[in-house]
């Protein structure tokens, strides 16, 4: 006759594997199937790698046979209208790499551009990349016709406490001028050191003469940053205060009014 350790040995061993297999694949999913992590400095080399597909991410069948015949892995965008009829695809990197490319929703986009400011300065094709950055931070109707806008003028938009500006420079000198003035305005920021910093220089209007009006930079004094100085005459926005010395936070926005 069998030991009572004999006959318990296989369901106690069966129970044992099945309870390490299952506790691996939960490790895997919460490491595998988790948010988007910042990706490595690295990965800089892979963001263009790939072509633009006519079909719709959203769709199962296509995104199959876009990696069969591919390679693509991933897309940067869901739902490719009449307005967009392609969509962005990464080509499939190696897994040693840690590259691998998602598309981000607008809460994580939002989240990295916290206290941000992003200016494009280009001509139109670089204003239709401005455009889908807005709509990637849920601004669905950015881009849309509008007869009453310049055909060729400044953006200004904020979304959330990022400021998100175009600059409109069609030839390379003129973008080398755009630079040089928005480095300008942000090194000359008014205000003083000290405490939370004072006051910034109000924004004078945009150097085309756009309907806009310039955006008043903040002081870089305090550990809060100065407060955003009022708008230029043209009746632009109040500028974000900078962040002090010690890295703190910028300061609220300042009065400005929103121009015509």
């Amino acid at each position: 006759h069998d030991s009572a350790v004999a006959r318990l040995s296989p369901p106690l061993v069966g129970t044992l594997v099945l309870l390490v297999v299952g506790l691996t694949w939960h490790g895997m999913a919460e490491t595998g199937a988790g948010k988007n992590l910042p990706l490595r400095a690295e990965c800089e080399a892979f963001a263009n790698d790939g072509m633009w597909v006519p079909l719709d991410g959203c769709d199962e069948t296509s995104r199959g046979a876009a990696y069969r015949d591919g390679g693509i892995s991933a897309f940067s965008a869901c739902g490719a209208g009449s307005g967009a009829p392609r969509v962005w695809g990464w080509n499939d990197t190696a897994p040693y790499t840690h590259c691998s490319f998602r598309r981000r929703d607008v809460k994580s986009m939002k989240k990295a551009l916290k206290r941000r400011s992003v200016v494009y300065v280009g001509d139109s094709m670089t204003r239709n990349l401005y455009y889908a950055q807005l709509r990637s931070l849920g601004v669905a109707d950015a881009g849309r016709y509008d007869a009453t806008l310049p055909k060729h003028s400044d953006v200004f938009n904020s979304v959330g406490s990022a400021s998100i500006d175009f600059r409109w420079a069609p030839l390379a000198v003129d973008q080398l001028a755009a630079l040089r003035d928005i480095n300008s305005k942000v090194a000359a920021g008014g205000g003083g050191g000290g405490g939370g910093g004072g006051p910034g220089r109000g924004g004078g209007p945009m150097p085309m003469g756009g309907p806009m009006g310039g955006r008043g930079l903040g002081g870089p004094g305090g550990p809060m940053g100065g407060r955003g100085g009022p708008g230029g005459p043209m009746g632009g926005f109040g500028g974000r205060g900078l962040g002090g010395p010690m890295g703190g936070r910028g300061g609220p926005l300042g009065p400005g009014r929103r121009g015509p």
